[in-house]
């Protein structure tokens, strides 16, 4: 495994996410006879895509494997297909305009059928505009999850390509299928066009939801621990960056300053498996920022780095580290995260709780 960090391919993100918006996008503008808006799409999806990755500070070290990169493609193909669910608004429009018109007639006030058509198209012309936009906030986030922030650590495509190629390998097959069968039989009419949106919105779906459990876990975690944290009687603040290069590069993974009595711990919050290189990093962080307030006029403050580690297991490295560092390790089981969360209320359970997961922390040091 590579131990330096690497940059995020900036060009190949952009150049997939454009990929992934024409895909999706094609159904939709295939309808309203606007194919040549396609080149306007792919730009905006390149151009956010690259602004994200430019702005990603990460401290990875893999860069992804063809298999992550086809999986995370075709997660964003499903966002993409979005713009197509404006068909059903078409659908609405359109029907309930024919029944205005047929009661219009009934009064003998005529109107031309087309004004059906025109309003749903209109309709739908806005709601494809805004999932448009939807579908690329949601897609800015893809250099975060191919890049994760700690070393080490791989994308949660990695995994899951490893262990359903196939069916990725058959999801994009069908989806392209389905897109090219569309256009070479030229079926214009709306439901076909909603038929191929959504095989192309299912057979990516499943893979984007994939991609968001990690955070999902990790933002569970996050607020529980720092449940756990408060109920111990410790305050805290997030770390703000210095503005000084040489030390925030090291300080990007510190999820908060806890402050208690004089004492202050600096905490990283992980929702995964991961090895001592964590801990490591960690307590660099900590030295570096001790030397940059010894420098201020406050005077030095002590900071004591915390890991606290969400997850099934410790990996064996980071207890051997702990134990040769004098290094604290907190262990939050992913079993009892929702525990944590469902005593937000109650603090004498909360603090039982606390004092069973985070000795480390409940306890006072000088």
């Amino acid at each position: 495994m590579e131990t330096d960090k690497i940059t995020p391919n900036a060009p190949l993100l952009a150049l997939l996410a454009a990929v992934a918006a024409v895909v999706g996008a094609t159904p939709y503008l295939f309808f309203i006879d606007t194919l040549w808006v396609l080149p306007l799409v792919a730009i905006g999806a390149a151009a956010t895509l690259w602004a994200k990755a430019r702005k990603l500070r990460t401290n990875a070290t893999s860069e992804p494997i063809p298999g992550e990169w086809i999986t995370a493609t075709w997660s964003l193909v499903a966002y993409a297909a979005m713009i197509s669910f404006s068909l059903i608004y078409y659908a609405i429009v359109y029907w309930l305009m024919r029944l205005v018109i047929y009661l219009l007639g009934l009064v003998n006030l005529q109107l031309d059928i087309s004004w059906a058509e025109t309003t749903g198209l209109a309709v739908s012309v806005f709601f494809a505009i805004t999932l448009y936009a939807v579908s690329l906030i949601t897609a800015a986030e893809l250099p975060r999850r191919l890049y994760p922030r700690l070393a080490g650590i791989r994308s949660p495509y990695y995994a899951l390509w490893l262990t359903n190629r196939k069916w990725i390998l058959l999801a994009v097959i069908a989806g392209i299928a389905a897109l090219l069968i569309m256009i070479s039989l030229n079926l214009h009419q709306w439901y076909w066009i909603f038929a191929c949106s959504a095989v192309l919105f299912y057979t990516g779906f499943p893979i984007a939801q994939s991609g968001e459990k990690r955070e999902q876990r990790r933002n569970q975690g996050l607020k529980a621990t720092r449940l756990l944290v408060d109920a111990c009687g410790w305050s805290m603040a997030p770390l703000e960056a210095s503005g000084d290069p040489e030390v925030d590069p090291f300080t990007d993974e510190i999820d908060f300053i806890a402050r208690r009595n004089g004492d202050s711990l600096l905490v990283e919050v992980v929702a995964a498996e991961v090895d001592w290189k964590v801990a490591s990093g960690l307590q660099t962080a900590a030295r570096i920022l001790e030397e940059k307030l010894a420098t201020q006029p406050s005077g030095s403050t002590r900071l004591r780095p915390l890991l606290i580690l969400v997850s099934d297991k410790i990996d064996a490295s980071i207890s051997r580290f702990a134990d040769i560092e004098e290094f604290d390790v907190a262990h939050v089981p992913q079993a009892l995260v929702k525990k944590v969360l469902d005593a937000k209320e109650d603090a004498t359970r909360l603090t039982s709780l606390a004092r069973e997961l985070m000795p480390v922390v409940g306890a006072s040091h000088a």
